[in-house]
């Protein structure tokens, strides 16, 4: 069994992971930080988001969610991103108003979870810029290992 990890929040702070469009109108925010866990076994590859941080009075909040969580699924897909860069790619398509249901482990129980995206707070923008640079410096690493 082989177990990756892809870090997209600050290495020992933790922010919030926001999702929004760079292309038209404002940027949508969860308020959750996480990390992708990857594991390979014979029954083939299963991926995850683990949850490291879940912002106070933010959607990730407001619907229940917990550090440590364990997203397995979001709208009935199993989790899965190529690269570290795709993940952020995902949750930057992700629009202000739009709901997602997120299928959560949560100390061995399963939970469906339902959020609304809300307007990225302005103070978290830097930490969105840092994301994507921590996501692209995490792929070039994985390339050349």
């Amino acid at each position: 069994m082989k177990m990756t990890l892809s870090v997209l929040v600050f290495a020992t702070a933790a922010l919030a992971i926001q999702a929004g469009s760079q292309k038209e109108g404002p940027r949508a925010w969860l308020g959750f930080g996480y990390t992708i866990h990857t594991v390979n076994s014979r029954a083939g590859e299963r991926q995850w988001l683990y949850l490291r941080r879940v912002e106070p009075n933010s959607p990730a909040s407001a619907a229940g969610l917990r550090v440590q969580d364990a997203v397995v699924a979001i709208d009935g897909k199993p989790v899965r991103f190529v690269s570290a860069v795709a993940g952020l790619e995902f949750f930057s398509g992700i629009r202000v108003g739009s709901v997602l249901r997120l299928k959560v482990l949560r100390r061995g129980m399963t939970h469906v979870v339902t959020l609304r995206a809300a307007e990225l707070p302005s103070m978290y923008l830097e930490a969105w810029k840092k994301n994507e640079e921590l996501a692209k410096q995490e792929d070039a690493s994985r390339k050349t290992q």
